[in-house]
């Protein structure tokens, strides 16, 4: 070839294609650059969900055992133990955590990753781990004799069916967590099936427990009050201390779930304080002073509700004169019959919030308004007076005057200087 030829060809018929060269090398790129982008955004979401799951389950275990030291594990399902300790005589105190420990470790597989033994509340632990589990039901069986044998506990187990997924844990738990407190309460006569229909059950003090509820449903500290006498009263016929530590657990649990939300509310006492002195209680003294505590938790609730209600209410009021405010009928009459409230209450709630009477604060509020149309707009005294409701020209001038001292005119002519 006559490589001086290349220099005798005209250079459109290089440019060209090299033209088109770039073209596509760019394109090239700009398609691998998305390609990588969309890659990294599906590993950032995936890595960023595994996160959320793990977290969720670590902070799940923190909330239900009450630890910090939670181990971290990154897998997806778990075999799950509920195992509840109670002693079968009152002069005989439970094992020592690390003694009931070293016996659960004899039986039970327990490591600090893949499965773990770990304490919720008094007398309640969980046993969860992902091994594969071959004659778990032998192992409990043998864990219970030997703590029966050694310290006279009675252990009460409930498993999980099937392995739980990480999402699935916390609800799987709540619903162990109720099955594992009727089978305790069957055990000791508090409730029994029906038939062979296991699902239903008789509870024999249904109506102390559920006027309980009911009082508490209502926020009655009255009611709630003495629905705890009578329970406590009747309870103690009983002279049964099984069933006054099985209660002990029904009443920390179901008391909690009702109101979980005034306990957020309050600072008097965490949900947690307050069970631990219904789970450590020693007679039926002790247990009626920790339910009765709920009596003054209730009652700082509806003190703080009330007076959220109050604010709430107030700025309501305000913002319907804000609205209303060059309606001429614009009163307490029509705020109260906005709000659906008696005039009474309405005057009486605003007025022990604020200082001064709804009316009084509806005429400074068209006062204010009014100073800013004067000085603001070139509007006349008149027309101003009807943006505002006042029903006539004289009264809207004395009422001005009386508030800010001057005349409407005179209030312009003073700010316009």
């Amino acid at each position: 070839m006559n490589w001086r030829l290349i220099y005798i060809l005209p250079m459109s018929y290089i440019q060209e294609p090299l033209v088109r060269l770039r073209w596509n090398l760019v394109l090239v790129l700009l398609g691998l650059s998305s390609l990588a982008s969309l890659l990294l955004v599906w590993e950032s979401k995936r890595v960023n969900n595994q996160l959320t799951r793990e977290n969720r389950f670590v902070d799940f275990l923190k909330g239900n055992a009450g630890t910090d030291i939670v181990p971290m594990y990154t897998g997806s399902s778990f075999f799950i133990a509920l195992i509840h300790r109670q002693s079968c005589n009152p002069a005989t105190p439970l094992l020592v955590r690390q003694r009931f420990f070293d016996l659960v470790s004899e039986h039970l597989h327990i490591d600090t990753r893949r499965s773990f033994f770990l304490p919720v509340e008094h007398g309640l632990y969980v046993y969860m781990t992902t091994l594969q589990q071959k004659n778990i039901v032998s192992q409990f069986k043998k864990l219970r004799i030997s703590v029966y044998d050694e310290a006279f506990e009675h252990l009460s187990v409930f498993y999980s069916e099937e392995v739980v997924g990480l999402e699935d844990l916390p609800q799987c738990f709540d619903c162990m967590r109720k099955n594992l407190l009727s089978q305790i309460l069957e055990e000791v006569g508090f409730v029994r099936p029906v038939g062979h229909n296991q699902s239903k059950e008789v509870n024999f003090f249904l109506a102390e427990t559920a006027d309980i509820g009911k009082a508490l449903m209502q926020k009655s500290t009255d009611l709630y009050e003495k629905a705890v006498h009578t329970m406590i009263s009747n309870l103690r016929t009983q002279e049964d201390y099984d069933l006054f530590c099985s209660m002990k657990h029904y009443l920390s649990y179901s008391i909690a779930g009702l109101i979980g939300d005034v306990f957020k509310a309050t600072e008097r006492m965490t949900v947690q304080e307050w069970k631990h002195s219904v789970l450590y209680s020693r007679n039926y003294e002790e247990l009626s002073m920790s339910l009765l505590k709920i009596s003054e938790i209730l009652e700082e609730y509806r003190h703080q509700y009330s007076k959220r209600h109050t604010i709430e209410l107030v700025e309501q009021i305000k913002q319907l004169v804000k609205e209303y405010l060059s309606n001429v009928n614009l009163s307490s009459n029509l705020i109260a019959d906005k709000i659906e409230l008696s005039l009474g209450y309405t005057r009486s709630i605003f007025k022990s919030e604020e200082g001064i009477s709804l009316n009084e604060y509806i005429g400074v509020k068209r006062i204010e308004e009014a100073c800013t149309l004067l000085v603001s707009t070139k509007q006349s005294i008149n027309m101003i007076r009807e943006t505002l409701g006042f029903s006539n020209t004289s009264y809207f001038c004395t009422y001005f005057k009386k508030i800010k001292g001057v005349s409407p005119s005179e209030y312009r002519r003073k700010e316009r200087m």
